[in-house]
């Protein structure tokens, strides 16, 4: 699946507050991005964990980064495109982590210090960071062995599973 059959599809399992959204989308994208960053630190430590558990985080980051584009009326496929272009050279993990937290991260900061009066800001602000978090995805993707729509499809697939088991909600991979 692309990023826009997926951005469309993964909506379907949007279930937040709709009057907060973008505060909970830009949270919940930056609590993803820690959790893509605690599995690498376990490999680190020597730990074992599976590329697919790394590959399910990241899909939960992308599902993020859907629903913001969405909220912003954004083609997140058209974005991907762009920066896929421009995403080159094979840099290690680490990196596309430490790309990607600081992309979260600048889309977190856009949300929690925006007024309605900085909108303008605002929008370049999330733009940005939009843009960047897509090419560290990518990027990620690439040091990973795998493709943007590999993680998308493992990520519709763990949502399908989970709405049919009524566990959409809650927390953790294994529900």
């Amino acid at each position: 699946m692309n990023p826009t059959e997926y951005q469309i599809a993964a909506h379907r399992f949007a279930t937040y507050p709709h009057s907060d959204a973008m505060e909970y989308l830009a949270l919940g994208l930056a609590e993803e991005v820690g959790e893509v960053c605690g599995k690498l630190k376990r490999l680190k430590r020597g730990e074992q964990v599976l590329d697919s558990a790394i590959i399910l985080e990241l899909g939960d980051v992308c599902w993020y980064v859907s629903e913001i584009c969405r909220h912003m009326g954004f083609d997140w496929g058209r974005i991907v495109a762009i920066e896929d272009a421009k995403t080159g050279g094979c840099r290690p993990l680490p990196i596309w982590v430490l790309y990607m937290d600081e992309a979260a991260a600048t889309i977190s900061a856009a949300m929690v210090t925006a007024s309605v009066s900085e909108k303008p800001v605002y929008i370049g602000a999330m733009s940005s960071g939009i843009q960047e978090t897509t090419g560290a995805i990518i990027g990620f993707c690439d040091a990973m062995g795998v493709t943007i729509d590999q993680v998308l499809d493992a990520n519709i697939e763990k949502l399908q599973g989970r709405m049919a088991a009524g566990t959409i909600c809650g927390s953790g991979d294994s529900r």
